[in-house]
């Protein structure tokens, strides 16, 4: 496998949505995420709204013409879902720290049969590697995991644990790097 990791524009991610609804699906909706079937069924419109927000960046994985990963994430501001439901978890002042000035990881993935060969590091850098703000946050299973010993590994400090979002069950933690 000859996988290739590149920046993407919006229109080419709205382009891929189908790829990229199954790789979302694919990862997702097993342990340790569970995302439920509409979740997954809504995951198209999500990317939209968020191919619009500022500082929208994404990267690709891809063999051949194979979407193996993706990774994309923007600049968070109040007034965002994800935003405010972590800000009101956070200690205030850990809040202003690590959310004045954050880009928000909204999803690392990568395909079960293509993990395990450095593809999620690889996409990772490449998103994290040019944000202009002054941090990166992100949340994920508060369960060990490939993605959580990857975050670890390239810095992240986990800022709480147990967050579980409306109308959820599993929890996550919330992890915060240094640009």
């Amino acid at each position: 496998m000859t996988v290739i990791v590149g920046t993407a524009s919006a229109t080419e991610l709205i382009r891929r949505s189908d790829q990229l609804t199954a790789l979302y699906r694919d990862v997702f909706s097993v342990a340790p995420y569970f995302e439920p079937p509409e979740a997954v069924a809504g995951f198209a419109d999500r990317l939209r709204q968020h191919a619009h927000r500022r500082d929208f960046r994404a990267v690709l994985a891809l063999d051949g013409e194979r979407l193996v990963g993706a990774a994309y994430g923007y600049r968070g501001e109040p007034g965002q879902w994800w935003h405010d439901v972590v800000r009101q978890v956070l200690a205030p002042e850990v809040a202003a720290r690590w959310l004045r000035d954050s880009f928000e990881v909204v999803q690392i993935a990568v395909r079960p049969d293509a993990q395990g060969q450095g593809t999620g590091g690889r996409l990772h850098d490449a998103l994290i590697g040019v944000v202009p703000n002054r941090t990166a946050v992100l949340t994920t299973s508060q369960l060990e995991s490939p993605a959580t010993y990857l975050y670890r590994s390239r810095g992240w400090t986990k800022l709480h644990h147990r967050l579980v979002f409306p109308g959820g069950s599993v929890q996550f933690s919330v992890y915060g790097l240094i640009s």
